[in-house]
């Protein structure tokens, strides 16, 4: 299956390095390539270690089997995330820069998006 260029706005969120690069201004574009794995996610749960932040994606199915709904009735319901992205922490304000120009953008091209999910922080 083809990957088809989306339109919009890229932006880079660029990372600290403390190699021989240091001082080196390095221009990165992603290339996303035809069988680059490619992943649909509903849910994303963020977490924190003492040198780096993650954030684990995860496809919860639209229909639930008896066995999870069983484990959803009890408490929490596992599913094993599909892809857990790790990074520094020097990476989270740009990382939240670029997400919230991008959600702006969008919303400016389409309409406010809707929280479904609520803000669990109050």
């Amino acid at each position: 299956m083809a990957r088809k260029k989306r339109n919009g706005t890229t932006l880079a969120v660029a990372a600290k390095r403390g190699d021989e690069s240091e001082g080196l201004a390095l221009k990165i574009q992603a290339e996303p390539t035809e069988g680059m794995p490619t992943y649909y996610i509903n849910y994303a749960e963020a977490t924190f270690g003492p040198h780096e932040f993650a954030v684990s994606f995860v496809k919860v199915p639209t229909k639930l089997s008896s066995g999870q709904l069983g484990e959803a009735r009890a408490g929490p319901l596992k599913i094993e995330p599909l892809v857990q992205v790790v990074f520094a922490p020097s990476l989270m304000p740009s990382l939240i820069r670029a997400l919230n120009t991008v959600k702006a953008q969008y919303e400016q091209a389409r309409g406010p998006i809707a929280d479904q999910h609520g803000d669990e922080d109050g």
